[in-house]
């Protein structure tokens, strides 16, 4: 299919609150610690978003204006919410980060490994899908030594939840019925874009694989039927996925409908002006098809294109290189045999290992099933610019269950290239 791909140049806003202006409690004493206890102090401290401007280039400048100031009301930095949490879980500083560098003293804490989390609004807040809703969050991890004093510096914050707009160029969506809508759907929850439409809707990544549920429902003004999916694979919190609705057989002066997905992500930070506080991600666009050089997926004496007989023992070790580091790992089990077993043990026929939740040390979670699988997850896999996984725990599992067994590696890398290759298994 004949791609067409757009070269985003996308201002990104870079807020930083209060990094010039020193605390209030600078110039006053230090108390003499307790036993114990140490100093968290918030000279330096700064807090700065990161955050993408473009929206959907067809329609008219007022909507799209009226869009983008909606989203920026999350930009206030002085109204995110600082939380300090201590190695046993305990909260020691919940409170709005204005409220924090307001303190005329620095924060006293027991000697203890700490856990800062710096986020636009309450996590368990956030609605699952909404328009206009950007989600930014920070994590640092600092220590308090006993009658020590620890400073955070500058802490960067990023897109969180799942970006998406859809776009259809003017010429295409007249030859539409002005009810035909598109849909996208992230598991049970929804948004519904006319053709017209300016926002974007963002999404809270659910737990595991998040894969993208595009439909379009109407007709042609001709009146003929106008409805397709798809599905967008891979998708993690902090990408930006821009769906473009496309005639693939314009050239040959027939209509044949498809989507073309872009995908950006915030995944670093370029200074361009340090006095103008900018900032530019580096941007890359997907191209939908499987990228071997930017990720290369190998078993290793064996071919992806074959299908192959389990057998006692079996070996199926996978290595993947990726040089710009892995941003999702998404496995996909395609075998109606073995649902029932995963139902029973209660695990997703999807997920991805750069996303699980739960304590890898807890058996009954998701993060424990897997792990206990042989799944590498979460940190040992997200980043990753080299890896080995092994699906060998499921062969003893497979050769008590006859029929063909598929596993399906989609690996993205943090450009938005990915590639997919598919384990094809057979059990007589």
């Amino acid at each position: 299919m004949k791609r067409f791909f757009s070269f985003l140049t996308s201002a990104v806003l870079l807020l930083a609150t209060a990094c010039e202006d020193d605390p209030n409690y600078v110039n006053n004493p230090v108390p003499s610690p307790l036993p114990n206890e140490g100093y968290l102090s918030l000279d330096g401290l700064g807090v700065k978003v990161i955050s993408e401007s473009e929206t959907p280039p067809q329609n008219n400048d007022t909507d799209k204006k009226a869009a983008s100031r909606a989203a920026e009301q999350y930009l206030d930095t002085s109204l995110y919410r600082v939380k300090v949490i201590s190695s046993k879980g305990e909260v020691r500083y919940d409170d709005s980060y204005a409220a924090l560098q307001s303190l005329t003293s620095p924060l006293t804490l027991p000697v203890d490994k700490y856990h800062l989390t710096v986020t636009s609004e309450e996590p368990s807040a956030l609605p699952a899908v909404d328009w206009e809703h950007p989600f930014y969050g920070a994590e640092k991890e600092f220590t308090i030594r006993k009658g020590q004093t620890e400073t955070l510096g500058e802490v960067v914050c990023k897109l969180r939840n799942i970006k998406v707009t859809v776009v259809c160029a003017a010429d295409l969506a007249a030859q539409f019925t002005p009810d035909t809508k598109a849909t996208v759907s992230l598991k049970e929850h929804r948004a519904e874009f006319s053709l017209k439409e300016n926002r974007a809707a963002y999404f809270a990544p659910q737990e595991g694989a998040n894969t993208l549920t595009f439909t379009l429902t109407g007709k042609f003004t001709t009146g003929e039927d106008a409805s397709f999916s798809r599905e967008i694979t891979g998708v993690a919190g902090g990408q930006w996925r821009k769906i473009t609705i496309v005639n693939t057989h314009a050239d040959q002066g027939n209509v044949k409908l498809d989507i073309e997905v872009d995908s950006f992500i915030l995944d670093e930070e370029i200074i361009v002006d340090g006095s103008d506080n900018i900032v530019e991600p580096p941007v890359d666009q997907e191209s939908g098809d499987n990228d071997e050089k930017a990720v290369k997926i190998e078993w290793a004496g064996h071919d992806f294109s074959q299908q192959y007989i389990v057998e006692s023992g079996m070996s199926i070790d996978i290595d993947t290189t990726v040089p710009a580091g892995i941003a999702s790992y998404e496995v996909h089990i395609v075998s109606q045999e073995l649902a029932p077993f995963l139902a029973d043990i209660g695990l997703p026929d999807t997920f991805d290992l750069c996303n699980v939740e739960g304590d890898p040390n807890d058996a009954n979670s998701l993060a424990g099933k897997i792990h206990n699988l042989g799944f590498p997850i979460n940190d040992a896999v997200k980043g990753k610019e080299q890896l080995t996984i092994s699906i060998s725990g499921f062969v003893e599992l497979l050769l008590n269950i006859p029929g063909e067994h598929n596993f399906s590696l989609t690996v993205t890398d943090r450009n938005g290239k990915h590639n997919t290759k598919t384990i094809q298994l057979k059990v007589n």
